[in-house]
């Protein structure tokens, strides 16, 4: 390693997050985590302002070595490249602010055999507030003619990414499937739940993401859960974890009831469909307050390395405390453990 006189600085899409035991470099390109020690993140904190000659001056031999050590993990990994004073200045970091000039980002929607939503008039109300993903989750069996109605409405729809999730039946076929995705491009995701384990999974040969559960889902109570098969390594959501609750923010959903929520899981209401717009629901009194619940806010979270890029849940809390840690949950970041 020759850095003489030369400043270090990470590539843009390589984040780091500083936690209680240690910390985490978040490569958003390649969908990679590494774990580095907090007092390497505290070294790369220190190199924005101070060439690496200049930083070394008043160490001795061995903690030199430490900082060698530290710049062959960063340029080995491809984390970050050699530049003088000068070129620093062509580097600038990301503010870090999120912005969106969409009302809603995105919506979930359920619905049992009890529903009765019309699904017309809610994708319109939704395009309206600029809504550009959905989910629809179904807890009982859909017919595929009844699924492939629904999804019509969206053929014009300025909604771009639909996300499905429904429980298997001898009727969803591998055929069947494949005609569904072929039909509606706008599909994403397909998620068949209560698959049986003694029928091998669809191939996934489809330009949407296919997956065959075995997992029964068969009401909003599902939610919740953080495992790291969830993180979500995106430049813009990390950006917005810093800022606004990544999981509610600019979110609206409807239940199997129709009744307007932040999250279908939660309890409290801000009218039913049937009566009152998306439009003013969103703009009730305290609509968006949990939008605003940000990671460095929660108990516990506030002090994990994945705390940006991990999901979270104002549905189920410890001790049903706002600010409190996600209750499926199961990361310990003092001891940098998950329980089983």
């Amino acid at each position: 390693m020759n850095a003489n006189n030369q400043y270090l600085t990470l590539f843009a899409n390589c984040i780091p997050v500083k936690g209680a035991s240690r910390s985490v470099i978040c490569d958003t390109q390649h969908k990679r985590v590494k774990f580095i020690p907090n007092s390497m993140y505290d070294w790369i904190q220190e190199l924005k302002s101070i060439s690496i000659e200049d930083y070394q001056k008043e160490l001795n031999e061995n903690q030199i070595q430490i900082t060698n050590d530290y710049i062959d993990f960063i340029i080995q990994n491809d984390f970050g490249f050699f530049c003088t004073k000068e070129e620093l200045a062509w580097f600038p970091e990301y503010d870090g602010s999120y912005e969106s000039p969409n009302e809603i980002e995105n919506a979930i929607i359920d619905s049992d055999d009890s529903s009765n939503h019309n699904y017309q008039k809610i994708f319109s109300q939704l395009e309206q507030l600029g809504c550009e993903a959905i989910q629809l989750r179904f807890f009982d069996a859909i017919k595929f003619e009844q699924l492939n109605k629904i999804l019509s409405h969206l053929e014009q729809s300025s909604i771009v990414s639909i996300d499905l999730a429904l429980p298997f039946s001898q009727e969803w076929s591998n055929e069947k499937v494949k005609d569904a995705l072929n039909k509606h491009p706008r599909i994403f995701q397909l998620t068949l739940t209560s698959f049986p384990a003694t029928l091998d999974p669809y191939p996934n040969e489809h330009r949407a993401n296919l997956v065959c559960s075995s997992k029964v889902i068969d009401s909003n109570s599902h939610c919740g859960i953080i495992d790291p098969k969830y993180f979500r390594l995106m430049k813009e959501s990390m950006i917005e974890a810093r800022d606004f609750n990544n999981c509610l923010n600019k979110k609206i959903s409807i239940d199997v009831h129709g009744t307007i929520k932040n999250c279908p899981t939660m309890s409290e209401s801000f009218g039913n469909i049937a009566s009152t717009t998306l439009e003013e629901a969103l703009n009730s009194n305290g609509f968006k307050t949990k939008w605003f619940i940000k990671k460095d806010d929660i108990k516990i979270c506030q002090d994990c390395e994945f705390r940006y890029i991990c999901s979270d849940c104002r549905a189920y809390t410890q001790n049903e405390d706002a600010y409190g840690k996600p209750l499926k949950c199961n990361y310990n970041p003092e001891k940098m453990e998950w329980k089983s």
